[in-house]
């Protein structure tokens, strides 16, 4: 199996431990069942509404601190891997910008976490999924490491968008809460910069987006078609790789 194809099922794991995996898989436990197309669901609400915000139990507290902290050092040391490889001088403020915020980030993530009764590092270890990324980026150099940087910025910071804001509807700690609310808008500033660089690279206008036209004129037997085949070539994904898939939580 291919790096590209591993670092996928590396991804796809650590989903496990983020926000909505954690208060899905356990907290939930007792109130969910399930729809007819096999979704979880609460027990009373209608299909298609979300469920009530919860608290976050104390084991998956620790998850979710460790998992935060893990991002932040992984951006910082990627950001530093950045400044050594690339010499263009936006690349290089990016860079710095990161490095600076996300090591604010995590040291208002350890002051939340004590608060919330939590102990952090204060040099976090990467979560396999992480130290894969930075594997990979080592691996490359030039404009093909230039590209993998700045595209992986952008789709992350997109990710980590949709989490806060799924976090603020559906998690009540007042400590994750608090983070979120101090870091988002820095998160926000770190994607619009980050998203104009990748289009550039890309060869688009800073400020595009995503072509909405090639999904609007595929019909549904063309998109079964390819969900069909994605669900195959996950198949043969997991046969080959094992048990690995479980380092990513």
């Amino acid at each position: 199996m291919n790096r590209i194809h591993y670092t996928a099922i590396l991804a796809s794991a650590a989903l496990a431990v983020s926000i909505p995996g954690i208060l899905n898989a356990q907290d939930r436990a007792e109130q969910r069942g399930q729809d007819r197309s096999g979704r979880v669901v609460i027990e009373g609400q209608q299909e298609g509404q979300a469920g009530e915000p919860m608290m976050l139990s104390e084991e998956k507290l620790q998850m979710w601190f460790e998992h935060a902290a893990s991002g932040n050092q992984y951006e910082i040391q990627a950001a530093e891997l950045a400044k050594e490889r690339i010499q263009e001088p936006r690349v290089q403020q990016m860079a710095d910008m990161l490095m600076r915020d996300h090591q604010m980030a995590n040291d208002m993530l350890r002051e939340q976490a004590e608060t919330a009764g939590v102990t952090i590092s204060d040099t976090p270890e990467l979560t396999p999924v992480y130290q894969a990324k930075l594997d990979e980026l080592e691996e490359k150099e030039g404009e093909e490491f230039t590209t993998a940087y700045v595209f992986g910025l952008d789709a992350g910071h997109r990710m980590t968008i949709l989490h806060c804001n799924w976090a603020k509807n559906n998690v009540t700690n007042p400590e994750v809460l608090a983070y979120i609310d101090a870091t988002l808008p820095k998160i926000e500033g770190h994607h619009q910069k980050i998203h104009q660089h990748a289009n550039m690279l890309a060869g688009m206008e800073p400020d595009a987006r995503p072509a909405a036209g090639d999904m609007k004129d595929m019909d549904h037997g063309d998109m079964e078609d390819g969900m069909d085949d994605d669900r195959e070539e996950r198949g043969n994904m997991g046969g080959n790789s094992g048990g690995g898939t479980g380092g990513g939580n």
